[in-house]
């Protein structure tokens, strides 16, 4: 998975002061989409180990209330465990809630066992109507 930008305080996508990651790669294609860029599912950095451990750091302070997901869409970051493995940890490591945004219908995520194990370790989940 490469990822597109990491917000170590945001304030623009959630209530309080949050950490967000944007990943890379989407192909719903949305009319009047801000990232386009990041639709190419190879655009950013590499999501690594070290990355995952700074992501979960700095998820720790205790000014982050929360975790936002955006993209690119993190409903299509299902070629591998990285997003998964990632969300378990915050669950895990920092008991805090977890936001995702997403193109995809409740009915379509439920209907892939993957996307399905993504959406059971998120607190809120948004849908971008495409």
């Amino acid at each position: 998975m490469n990822y597109a930008q990491i917000r170590k305080l945001d304030v623009t996508n959630g209530p309080n002061i949050r950490t967000t990651l944007f990943v890379s790669g989407c192909t719903h294609n949305c009319n009047g989409c801000f990232n386009k860029d990041q639709q190419n599912f190879n655009y950013g950095t590499p999501f690594t180990k070290e990355t995952e451990d700074e992501f979960i750091k700095l998820t720790m302070n205790p000014m982050v209330k929360g975790v936002n997901i955006l993209g690119g869409e993190p409903m299509q970051q299902i070629k591998d465990n990285t997003l998964l493995n990632l969300l378990r940890r915050i669950k895990k490591e920092t008991k805090k809630p977890i936001w995702m945004w997403s193109g995809y219908t409740f009915e379509q995520i439920i209907d892939n066992p993957k996307r399905l194990e993504l959406l059971k370790e998120v607190d809120v989940f948004n849908r971008w109507k495409i």
